[in-house]
């Protein structure tokens, strides 16, 4: 593995699969407003937790936290075994920040489908179906696996060709490691981002690759963006500007998130954070300056990160994972032609606000390599090679 400044020796850093001391609850951040809506079809419609890329998890007897769009309802609920069958009827009670679940009979130990009906704020109801948005543990372990997976990169064509997940070698390739990580003994998975790849055919890619992790993964999974899943762009094949953010609002919902195993705190941060100008892709701006490829958080997340570290003062460890190593972050410096102050909390700023929060473990992509950088005394940053 390569080493960067200050890397530090603990072998249980060396593994994607990391050995930890680590509750149920799960929140987010925002989903998108600011941008324009393309509309993709995906599959959410109103629920914005449980998800396939932020599910609960519970204890047997639990009861499950369930979320949907300002203006919308929850009009039930129902937990299914992976074969279809139903698990149980969740048991809706109305609470301040959404709803709460009481499945009926209880749930046993395993992963289980959502499908929920929602009405919109426009009075068109849905059925919405969540795969492996509630896993129930028989017990919060304090010694456990939990694996890192990232730049998964599905639709590595620009040609809007449609690629089937049969059809490839790196698709095979794929299937093969994700096949190996399910004979592994972990509890969950982590993915800092990078799902798909260009935005000419977002379109192909989103609903491919989320037919590929919802097929082969076997295991409650966390996902946060990476920079290629949040670029946009006219695309003239399609006739229209297309917007990743939008894709992923539709596919994986909220940009950033946190949630409790036991003692243990993980926020996903998304460092993919910039306004959208800085994000056209191949625009001059973006080229100039850097923040195609460098990391940016703004103000609204930093405040919610602030707020959820304030909050997890008594959690016996708190890791973060994102996609863009810190190592290359640029919001609130000076960069490009002519020079401009970037968007963005500084880079001292976040790295203060995490290491006084008591973060002491970073996990990061992007980058294609093995490395780790101590970002401040007790707080190591890992950077994790990719699959796709």
């Amino acid at each position: 593995m390569k080493k960067r400044k200050g890397s530090t020796s603990n072998p249980a850093l060396r593994r994607i699969l990391f050995l930890a001391v680590v509750a149920a609850l799960t929140l987010s951040g925002r989903l998108i407003a600011a941008l324009p809506d393309d509309a993709p079809e995906g599959p959410i419609v109103n629920l914005e937790a449980p998800l396939f890329a932020m599910p609960a998890l519970v204890l047997p007897g639990g009861t499950i936290e369930l979320r949907v769009a300002p203006g919308a309802r929850l009009e039930s609920a129902i937990a299914e075994d992976l074969s279809g069958a139903p698990g149980a009827r969740l048991s809706l009670t109305r609470t301040v920040d959404g709803y709460v679940g009481a499945p009926t009979p209880p749930l046993k130990p395993g992963l289980y489908n959502l499908r929920a009906q929602t009405t919109g704020p426009d009075g068109k109801t849905s059925v919405e179906f969540q795969p492996h948005a509630i896993a129930v543990f028989k017990e919060f372990k304090k010694d456990f696996d939990f694996a890192v997976v990232t730049d998964t990169h599905f639709g590595a064509d620009e040609n809007n060709k449609r690629i089937k997940i049969s059809d490839t070698k790196t698709y095979r390739q794929r299937r093969a490691a994700f096949e190996k990580l399910s004979k592994l003994d972990f509890e969950f998975i982590l993915m800092p981002g990078d799902t798909v790849l260009y935005p000419e055919n977002y379109n192909v890619a989103y609903p491919e690759g989320y037919e590929f992790l919802t097929t082969y993964l076997d295991r409650p999974v966390f996902i946060v963006p990476g920079n290629h899943d949040l670029y946009h762009k006219d695309v003239a094949a399609l006739g229209k500007h297309v917007y990743g953010a939008r894709y992923w609002e539709r596919y994986y919902g909220a940009l950033w998130k946190t949630f409790s195993y036991g003692t243990m705190k993980f926020f996903g941060v998304d460092t993919c954070d910039w306004p959208s100008e800085w994000y056209q892709w191949g625009s001059q701006k973006v080229i100039l300056s850097g923040t195609g490829l460098s990391g940016g958080v703004q103000r609204e997340q930093y405040d919610w990160l602030r707020a959820g570290l304030e909050a997890s003062r008594g959690a016996s460890e708190i890791v973060v994972f994102t996609h863009i190593p810190f190592y290359q972050y640029l919001g609130g410096a000076k960069k490009g032609i002519p020079p401009e102050t970037l968007p963005g909390v500084p880079k001292g700023e976040l790295i203060g606000l995490l290491s006084e929060g008591g973060v002491e473990h970073v996990f990061a992509g992007h980058t294609h390599e093995w490395s780790t950088e101590e970002l401040s005394p007790g707080m190591t940053e890992q950077v994790v090679r990719n699959v796709g």
